[in-house]
């Protein structure tokens, strides 16, 4: 270590050559010491180092000798480290702080200086002391912990559903939180900074109820030393009640108090699946009993269903055989009775013949009418006029005892329907109310204009109808009686009183023509049936006049080609029609009628529906694309006329002469498209 010169000689000489030895002294202890020491002067380059602080400093001395200490201080640290410097120069106070040397080989150490002013005799200050250790290792030490304790943080912030903390018990009973992540908020609703200021808080919103539960296992675990696992219920913040897992584990810390590590979980979510796990055990059985309820009246209703629509083919098949067998009863009884032929007592009897051949034919109408296979001529509907015109006639049908009522919306729309079967369809109803009331009572037939949503009627589609009810006061019917209501031939009116086809009758029709019939009663109160009709936006063509035909035989007024392979029906048509005055040219299937066309060249075609081979339909529109000006006349018992025009003429069987006459006459009187 190099020495400072000292002048003067004599006493001087000798004072100074005792410092010499003195800080001969000095240098060889800092060289021997384990820290490392530094002078320098005011410009901050060095004077004196010692071994040690050459190590720490990565440099050999008579490097260091020609540096100053801010070459090697590392740049970031000068800001910091200069004013310190300047300061301590100039009031001579000292001052330790931590910096990095950057050594030559660019590495980075850390040091802790305390540096002093060193002073002349004078007390001018020439330079300062610095003490230096190296304490790169508790540097990296730090940051090691720094950096563990940071991802701790991190991770105890992200837990999702929870918090974790740490909570300080003292002897007396004192609560203190040493730590507690982020999660507090999400979980309680309270912030961090709020439990750490007030510890009684956590423990506040505890559910009184289950705070026993908590206290007893805390102290439990206190007991053994083990941890422990509890739930509890807890108040947030904002008032909902929730649940909470507590895990926590108790050390012992220093004065006596214990360190508790725990975390929290939000385990709302599992403790309601866990009740509804529960929920759905203990009413399971109950539910499946309910199901096998449910599904034992989806059989039986689809066995219902099956039955009714087995019963409707059977019964639709039977009515159109029966239609075929009455055309040429009701048509001969017809003629005879037109002809009056025989006496007095021939008349009667074909009048009474005539009369049940009449009521077979209603009996077959109904029939049809329940399988949904009645020929409909749907079209727009008025009902308010359609119920005036009929009010005499159900008066006259009720009895002097039954108070007929009208109630009508206005204005109502029109229903699409067939006017006839829905004339019949009400008289219907208003005999079965008449027959439910044998004392007397009243009778309401009401129309409305209702907007059907999905669900709301059973076997109804959502759209617009027109509901028309028939309403009574009578006996009504219990819910036995209600649930076979519409069952064909099922009735309470005893043996010989009724066929119980009536409703049915209603029942299909109403679903022939898009709608549905719905019953309301109860025993004692009366019955109410609804008809729920389709809204139509047409209007109502003007009724034209029917022509009636010429009660006498008239001179043959052309030539018709009567087509039917049933010989009795085409016998009996033949008949009628040669008695109007019309020559009759006969063929049994639709092939023979287009052999026979171009050689009679008839000036009308009568054709039946459901033939072998080529059907009345077929041969109607090969007729109307070869010969669109000849007439053509479908005669049919049979609803199933898929792909007919809808302005084709058409006659139900069966009928008697005067309706075929009208509809003859009709056809006669027709435009020709072909001019």
């Amino acid at each position: 270590m190099s020495q400072p010169e000292v002048e003067g000689d004599g006493a001087e000489g000798t004072a100074e050559a005792a410092l010499r030895e003195r800080e001969g002294q000095l240098s060889a202890f800092i060289d021997q010491a384990t820290a490392g020491f530094a002078q320098v002067d005011l410009s901050g380059r060095f004077t004196l180092v010692n071994d040690r602080f050459c190590e720490i400093a990565g440099r050999t001395r008579e490097e260091l000798l020609t540096l100053r200490m801010q070459e090697i201080t590392h740049p970031d640290d000068l800001p910091a480290n200069v004013p310190k410097f300047e300061r301590a120069v100039s009031d001579g106070t000292p001052y330790s702080h931590e910096k990095r040397y950057v050594r030559p080989d660019g590495s980075v150490v850390w040091v802790n200086n305390s540096v002093s002013v060193i002073r002349r005799q004078s007390g001018e200050p020439y330079g300062v002391l610095a003490v230096t250790i190296d304490v790169t290792e508790r540097r990296i030490a730090e940051a090691a912990v720094h950096e563990s304790e940071a991802r701790l943080r991190a991770l105890a912030d992200n837990l999702p559903g929870g918090m974790v903390y740490q909570l300080c018990t003292g002897p007396g009973g004192e609560r203190r939180f040493l730590f507690i992540s982020q999660g507090c908020e999400k979980l309680t609703g309270y912030s961090a900074e709020a439990i750490m200021a007030d510890a009684s808080i956590s423990y506040a919103i505890v559910v009184p109820e289950d705070y026993p539960a908590l206290a007893a296992a805390s102290a439990e675990a206190i007991r053994t030393g083990t941890q422990f696992d509890v739930q509890c219920r807890f108040r947030r913040a904002d008032g909902e009640l929730r649940w909470a897992r507590v895990i926590s584990a108790p050390r012992e810390g220093p004065g006596g108090t214990t360190i508790w590590d725990g975390i929290q979980i939000d385990v709302t979510d599992q403790k309601r699946a866990e009740e509804m796990l529960r929920d759905l055990n203990e009413t399971l059985e109950h539910r499946v009993a309910e199901r096998a309820e449910e599904l034992a009246l989806a059989q039986e209703a689809l066995r219902q269903a099956q039955k009714m629509e087995a019963m409707g083919q059977l019964t639709g098949g039977v009515a159109h055989d029966f239609n075929n067998l009455l055309t040429p009863i009701i048509g001969s009884l017809d003629l005879l009775h037109r002809k009056a032929l025989g006496g007095e007592r021939e008349q009667r009897l074909v009048e009474g013949a005539l009369q049940s051949a009449e009521r077979a034919r209603i009996l077959v109408q109904r029939l049809l009418a329940f399988a949904r296979r009645q020929p409909l001529q749907p079209g727009p509907v008025d009902l308010p006029g359609l119920v005036r015109g009929m009010v005499e006639l159900v008066a006259s049908t009720s009895g002097p005892q039954i108070r007929i009522e009208t109630r009508m919306d206005s204005p109502l729309p029109y229903a699409r329907a067939d006017s006839n079967q829905l004339e019949m369809a009400i008289l219907n109803l208003a005999v079965n109310a008449r027959d439910a009331m044998p004392g007397g009572g009243a009778l309401t037939i009401s129309a409305s204009a209702e907007a059907v949503t999905a669900g709301q009627v059973a076997g109804l589609a959502p759209g617009r109808y027109v509901r028309l009810a028939v309403a009574d006061t009578g006996i009504g019917m219990d819910e036995a009686t209600l649930a076979r209501a519409v069952e064909p031939f099922f009735s309470t009116k005893g043996v010989g009183r009724g066929t119980g086809l009536g409703l049915s009758m209603v029942h299909g029709l109403a679903a022939q023509l898009g709608g549905a019939l719905t019953l309301d009663s109860r025993a004692g109160e009366g019955t109410t049936a609804a008809l729920w009709l389709p809204v139509t936006d047409a209007a109502p063509a003007a009724a034209a006049g029917r022509r009636e035909p010429e009660s006498s035989p008239r001179p043959i007024a052309g030539t018709i080609l009567l087509v039917d392979d049933e010989p009795l029906v085409r016998a009996s048509t033949a008949d009628m029609l040669t008695d109007l005055g019309y020559e009759v040219v006969e063929a049994d299937s639709g092939h023979d009628a287009l052999a026979l066309i171009d050689l009679r060249r008839p000036d009308m075609v009568i054709t039946d529906h459901l033939m072998p081979g080529l059907s009345g339909t077929d041969l109607a529109l090969i007729l109307a694309a070869e010969r669109p000006g000849l007439p053509v006349l479908i005669v049919s018992g049979y609803a199933e006329l898929d792909g007919l025009p809808a302005d084709l003429p058409r006659l139900t069987k069966p009928f008697r002469q005067s309706d075929l006459a009208a509809c003859v006459a009709d056809l006669r009187h027709r435009p020709n498209p072909e001019g």
